[in-house]
């Protein structure tokens, strides 16, 4: 994976051997300066694609936790929805993918 400090990976299929995945990574690798981003790759033709930042992961309680939080699935075409936990509940964006 090109990110050396991705946590919690979320995979979904695609044909071919391909996958989409999002991790979360850490304030160094974000853009934004988000504390634990929720970044998004591909996997396809032997190799991946670049990241993209598509949101950050925020807790408040004290035994709250990203981990295990983000998630991600597939219509089975070309786009994605993916779910990330935020300080009032959970934040979810639609991903669109290139096709195989």
């Amino acid at each position: 994976m090109p990110l050396e400090l991705a946590f919690d990976p979320r995979l979904t299929p695609r044909a071919a051997g391909g996958f989409d995945v999002v991790v979360i990574g850490n304030r160094t690798e974000s853009p934004s300066g988000q504390e634990f981003p929720v970044v998004y790759l591909q996997f396809r033709d032997g190799g991946w694609s670049a990241p993209v930042e598509v949101g950050g992961a925020k807790v408040d309680s004290f035994f709250g936790s990203v981990w295990d939080a983000v998630q991600i699935a597939s219509d089975g075409e070309q786009r994605l929805f993916v779910t990330w936990p935020v300080r009032h509940g959970i934040e979810g964006r639609w991903v669109r993918v290139r096709g195989e």
